[in-house]
């Protein structure tokens, strides 16, 4: 702490003397002159004290930047938890959206579907969720659509298909 304040002083010196040089040259002028000199004094004040910027004790609040670090590593943590929620969110939609739509026409089922499954995409795009898991969430329409295609024990056997994909979705714990 002493060796800053010395640090301080001598720079104080140097800098009062190489101003007042400059002034009496008429390199500079009292303003600039007296700009210099302030913020020489500002330095010169801040020097000795750098340590102790690291902490500010306001009242017994103290607010130290390796607390500010650790509250942006938490709010990260938060940040991840909430797209990985959103995801979920984004999920159930698009279960629930499969099947909005099926007591209207034909145009307002595809159309309802297209708005949502439009809606999702955007909002994964948002979150920065990959392509992949994207895609990954319109699974369930992928295989009703696929259902439709089928007649008769092969339509049977797909509903079946289907009913497990719904299963296996349901029993999912994460």
């Amino acid at each position: 702490m002493k060796s800053q304040g010395i640090i301080a002083i001598i720079v104080a010196l140097i800098g009062f003397l190489t101003f007042t040089l400059l002034l009496l040259a008429e390199k500079i002028g009292t303003p600039g002159y007296l700009f210099l000199l302030s913020l020489l004094s500002l330095v010169c004040v801040v020097v000795p004290v750098l340590g102790r910027l690291k902490e500010f004790d306001v009242k017994n609040l103290k607010l130290t930047l390796e607390k500010i670090e650790q509250a942006k590593g938490e709010i990260y943590a938060k940040e991840e938890s909430l797209k990985e929620i959103s995801y979920i969110l984004s999920e159930l939609i698009a279960a629930n959206s499969t099947l909005t739509g099926m007591w209207g026409d034909e145009n307002s089922s595809k159309y309802s579907k297209a708005l949502v499954k439009n809606k999702i995409k955007k909002l994964c795009l948002k979150l920065g969720i990959p392509k992949e898991k994207i895609d990954d969430l319109f699974k369930y329409e992928r295989a009703l659509k696929e259902l439709q295609q089928y007649k008769g024990e092969e339509r049977k056997k797909k509903w079946q298909e289907f009913i497990e994909l719904l299963r296996v979705g349901a029993d999912e714990n994460t």
